[in-house]
């Protein structure tokens, strides 16, 4: 048996010691125990190498985390504890994301994206009428050529700000969005208020859709002030479909990971973001100023679209 101790060869000697590990491995049978490197060909021909131990890394933060999860049984009532936990966790997170019932009835989630789906017929008509398909996001995954500017897709109920994407942040007064519970929803007024200490008023209530062919998007705040933004998917969708990924804690760092201020595309390796894949009624919060941004719809033919509401200051 031949023992080599790696921590105890030295600095000078590791090298030599490393070299003998390679030369020797072509006789030797691979096999792994624990923190021992152990490789063997027979009982009389053993080579061990005691290597150091192993680095712990930081496991990947994800949107399945129940640390960043609350469940909510009830949709017509959020329980207390169900409350405050998720008060608790945006609060210090700068998201939360209500899992289960959420906040939403079947027959609202079905009402509402009915609706969202006949503004956005609206919307294609009129630009097939002006001749602006070339320019029209749903047809993305068509062109070569992506317009970045924000005046290149805009109408008075939707515009394009990404390639792939349509913003409509004005269906507060398209039904069913002028009452309850998508106008001046109870439980998202009453946790602003547990956040910010004093009453809101909901200033927006909108569909983002994101379409086949859809890049990254960057990272971006809503903005410096006091907001609270409430997401729900109405359909269930396949992961792939482009959700939302956020920052945790940029509400008070200022900015987590690398290179990720704002007008900076997202990077992939070693950024501490989390995906929030929304099932039918979930709904993610979050802070107006946590860092966020969309992912790309890679599917061929699935047509995104989350609803969102905005509260903010009286």
């Amino acid at each position: 048996m031949i023992h080599l101790d790696y921590m105890r060869c030295g600095t000078n000697g590791r090298l030599p010691c490393l070299l003998f590990l390679a030369a020797s491995l072509w006789l030797l049978e691979e096999s792994h125990r624990g923190n021992d490197f152990h490789r063997s060909t027979s009982p009389c021909a053993t080579l061990r190498i005691k290597l150091p131990p192993r680095i712990k890394l930081q496991p990947r933060l994800r949107g399945s985390a129940p640390i960043f999860n609350v469940r909510i049984g009830d949709a017509t009532r959020v329980g207390e504890d169900e409350f405050n936990q998720a008060a608790q966790t945006l609060q210090s997170a700068g998201f939360v994301v209500l899992r289960g019932e959420s906040l939403y009835r079947d027959a609202d989630l079905a009402e509402a994206q009915g609706a969202a789906n006949a503004c956005l017929l609206r919307i294609q008509e009129k630009a097939a009428s002006l001749g602006l398909q070339d320019r029209a996001p749903w047809l993305c995954w068509k062109r070569k050529t992506w317009y970045h500017d924000e005046a290149s897709f805009r109408f008075r109920d939707g515009h394009s700000y990404t390639p792939g994407r349509l913003d409509m942040p004005d269906l507060m007064e398209v039904s069913p969005f002028q009452q309850q519970p998508w106008r001046d929803n109870p439980v998202l007024m009453r946790m602003f208020k547990a956040i910010f200490g004093y009453s809101s008023k909901q200033s927006v209530m909108g569909a983002l859709w994101n379409f086949p062919g859809s890049g990254d998007t960057f990272w971006h705040r809503d903005g410096p002030m006091d907001g609270l933004v409430a997401v729900t998917a109405a359909e269930d969708y396949p992961e792939d479909v482009g959700f939302i990924h956020v920052q945790p804690f940029t509400h008070k760092t200022g900015h987590v990971g690398y290179k990720s201020e704002s007008h900076v595309s997202p990077k992939r390796e070693g950024l501490r973001s989390i995906p929030v894949v929304l099932r039918k009624g979930e709904t993610l919060l979050f802070l107006y100023d946590t860092k966020h941004a969309a992912t790309p719809n890679v599917t061929p033919n699935l047509n995104r679209c989350l609803l969102y509401s905005v509260y903010g200051p009286q």
